[in-house]
């Protein structure tokens, strides 16, 4: 092939890639949910981002975030003043205006916490801790069997922040939530090593991308990011990205741990 068909061949290729690629507008609260999604002075981060501009980027679209409130951003979803959401529960009535990514990216556990001195025993059953002083988040759901019980004492805190405080200061036998986003405030306040993750979870709820249906080629879109998430989800990017964030161990080999060029 001659210098010039190749080039010409060269800049086919590049016109249909970039006639492919698109920029999404992106709605992101406005209230950090680390490690999912941070605010830091002015700079966004966490696993949510790294995710989607990882499978962005092999799909050739550029992602372009909006922070908005959590209301706003279910309004503009609805609307289509948005292409995407990053953390999204699926529920019946969302479905009547996102689609979804068909796989979920991560599956967010929710378990009690307990202080390291703490003689509480708790097997699975409820009726374990009916009786106990558990904090939880206004206006959070923690799953219908928890959300439905009758608890004798129940304390309202405002974020993960207040409920570690409210534990610290013995305020509350347990607290419930996030596992992920309590232990990464839990670290920030240098907490990590006074309390201790129950075991069986409460709960396990998958996140997904989602995408505004009013949005142009947005169910094509969606199945887009379904087929490259399929390919991504075993591949050494995306486990390192779960061990950066602190969603996953380590191996002891990974000493420091460095991106895979993948």
């Amino acid at each position: 092939m001659s210098f010039i068909r190749k080039l010409l061949y060269l800049l086919i290729c590049v016109v249909t890639f970039c006639s492919h690629s698109k920029e999404l507008i992106v709605g992101i609260n406005t209230n950090s949910y680390p490690p999912y999604y941070i605010h830091d002075n002015g700079e966004l981060n966490g696993f949510s981002l790294d995710v989607a501009e990882l499978i962005a980027a092999k799909l050739g679209h550029t992602l372009k975030y909006q922070a908005l409130p959590w209301a706003r951003i279910n309004q503009y979803l609805q609307e289509g003043k948005i292409d995407m959401v990053l953390l999204y529960l699926e529920t019946e009535q969302r479905k009547e205006y996102v689609h979804y990514a068909s796989t979920p990216y991560i599956k967010e556990s929710y378990r009690f916490f307990k202080k390291n001195r703490s003689q509480l025993n708790y097997t699975g059953y409820l009726q374990d801790i009916s009786n106990t002083s558990i904090g939880v988040i206004r206006g959070y759901s923690y799953g219908s069997t928890f959300d439905n019980f009758n608890f004798a004492k129940k304390y309202i805190s405002g974020s993960e922040v207040q409920l570690l405080e409210m534990l610290q200061k013995d305020r509350v036998e347990l607290i419930v939530g996030n596992e992920a986003v309590i232990k990464y405030h839990a670290r920030a306040m240098q907490l990590d090593n006074k309390i201790t993750a129950l075991n069986p979870q409460l709960t396990e709820k998958p996140a997904f991308f989602a995408f505004s249906k009013r949005r142009p080629e947005s169910e094509k879109t969606a199945r887009e990011f379904s087929t490259m998430l399929d390919k991504t989800l075993d591949t050494a990017a995306y486990n390192y990205l779960l061990i950066k964030h602190h969603l996953a161990l380590a191996p002891a080999t990974l000493k420091p741990l460095h991106q895979p060029s993948e």
